[in-house]
């Protein structure tokens, strides 16, 4: 009788059966009775399992010798996707981090500080708002003056500067001044540059007239500016186009003001209809624009010329007419001014019609040496009683520079090549300064316009100086003045003023 497997026995493999071969009988052993006839051969062996169905996997490895089922390896294939999955989302979620990270320090903005000032960049890089301040205390001390002339300590200048980047074109600035004893707004403007070649200016700024009166204040080689700036207008509101061509080769500056009288910076409110034409043309022959070429020897040499035009009526209240001063600011010009109640009508000298300036000026830098110097004539109707006449004041001056520490010399103003520090031998940058110039006034105007007891009629000063800076950012100054009047100006009738001679001394903090 044949037995067939049961299922589970099925998917067990089946060993080949063994079939035993008979004993031989052995004598004397009678054959068993059956009842039937002795199979003449053995019984054939049972049929072979069936195969294993589809449903049941097959061994594929084993572990330690024990078989693995492909149900085990889908599984831990299975969860092996799942930790990569996992990985992968980890992995993103942390790119994901990184790049808001990077963001958000990408849209922030940047502060810095420096001897520049302080200044906060956007963090793309195109708008900046840059702090920076000025501040000037002076001291006035005047020699064989008999007690005529007051010393003094004095704030010239304290000017906190806002200066603002906004975007690829435009500039802007905001400068009061509350030096000197009173509150100005010195400075307010807006620049947009479509070019080199091209830009506009609208606000209140210096015109572009004097050189010396564009030098920054606190790179000014002496305590005081020399006789010509008391001759162009230090500021006035309107707008100016200016640009540089071929390479900065040469420039050009044209404004619109309301118009100040010399050596003004009043010009917030226009006292009139006539407004003043400035222009301004300048050459650097031998500026230069090539990267990482060393400048030839004179590429800051400059020269140029500009002028004036406009119209000034002024009125016995306010004359629209200029005073001016010495380098130790004490007037010695000034024209009459009869307010009294028993003076009779028009005793006050006026503005009285055209008013224009002409001015050339020079500035050549070689090495740590470099001279300035600058010519400006003013031409002024002025009205008085039933007299009317042009009158014209001309100013000129010679400025040496040297820096004795081997700085290249500068209009901007000389940077040290070392700050001062003891410990390691540095003492900062020397300048020596020297200024030769002087003033004339025009004949035509005393007695009629101004007194001869009140108004020197020409001046000459020389004067020498020390600047030492000791960082870029702090800077002491001593200078000399001799100034000599020719005649007028003294109380008594064809007297002549008395010599000044004046030290002056600044401490400056720029940055």
């Amino acid at each position: 009788m044949i037995l067939r497997a049961s299922a589970a026995e099925a998917q067990q493999p089946i060993p080949e059966p063994v079939v035993p071969a008979p004993a031989p009988p052995s004598a004397g052993t009678p054959p068993p009775s059956t009842g039937a006839p002795a199979p003449a051969t053995p019984p054939a062996p049972p049929p072979p399992a069936p195969p294993p169905s589809s449903a049941s996997p097959a061994p594929s490895s084993s572990v330690g010798g024990a078989p693995v089922e492909k149900s085990a390896i889908a599984n831990l294939e299975e969860r092996l996707d799942e930790a990569d999955q996992r990985s992968r989302i980890a992995m993103r979620k942390l790119e994901l981090m990184e790049e808001a990270a990077a963001a958000k320090e990408k849209a922030r903005a940047v502060v810095k500080m420096g001897p520049g000032g302080l200044a906060v960049t956007s963090a793309d890089g195109a708008n900046t708002l840059a702090l920076r301040g000025v501040l000037q205390v002076d001291g006035r001390i005047f020699v064989n003056d008999e007690h005529k002339l007051t010393d003094t300590f004095i704030v010239r200048r304290a000017r906190p500067i806002l200066d603002a980047t906004l975007g690829k074109n435009f500039t802007a600035r905001f400068m009061p001044d509350f030096g000197g004893g009173q509150t100005l707004l010195t400075d307010a403007y807006v620049d947009a540059r479509a070019a080199n070649e091209f830009a506009v200016t609208v606000g209140k700024f210096k015109p572009s007239v004097g050189l010396e009166r564009l030098q920054a204040e606190q790179a000014t080689y002496f305590v005081e500016r020399g006789l010509p700036t008391s001759f162009v207008p230090a500021r006035d509101v309107g707008v100016a186009v200016h640009g540089d061509l071929f390479g900065n080769r040469l420039g050009y500056s044209v404004g619109l003001f309301n118009g100040v009288v010399d050596g003004a910076a009043t010009g917030d409110v226009d006292f009139d209809d006539s407004k003043e034409v400035t222009v301004h043309l300048y050459a650097r022959p031998f500026a230069s624009t090539l990267k990482d070429v060393p400048p030839p020897l004179l590429s800051g040499f400059f020269i140029g010329i500009a002028g004036t035009r406009g119209e000034k009526t002024g009125t016995a209240a306010n004359p629209y007419l200029p005073q001016y001063r010495t380098t130790g600011q004490n007037v010695f010009y000034s024209y009459i001014a009869d307010a009294s109640a028993t003076a009779p009508a028009g005793s006050t000298a006026v503005a009285a019609g055209v008013h224009n300036r002409l001015t050339g000026h020079i500035y050549v830098p070689i090495g740590p040496f470099a001279l300035l110097g600058e010519y400006v004539a003013s031409q002024q109707r002025v009205a008085r009683l039933a007299s009317s006449r042009l009158l014209t004041h001309q100013a000129w001056s010679v400025t040496g520079v040297l820096a004795l520490t081997g700085e290249d010399a500068r209009f901007e103003g000389i940077a040290p090549k070392h700050p001062f520090d003891l410990s390691e031998g540095h003492v900062g940058a020397i300048e020596l300064v020297a200024r030769y110039g002087g003033v004339e006034m025009d004949r035509d105007s005393y007695n009629d316009f101004s007194l001869d007891t009140r108004s020197a009629r020409a001046a000459s000063e020389l004067g020498a100086g020390l600047n030492w800076y000791l960082t870029r950012n702090y800077r002491v100054t001593g200078d000399y003045f001799y100034t000599e009047f020719r005649s007028g100006g003294a109380s008594a009738a064809g007297g002549r003023r008395d010599l000044e001679q004046v030290f002056l001394l600044r401490n400056q903090v720029a940055f």
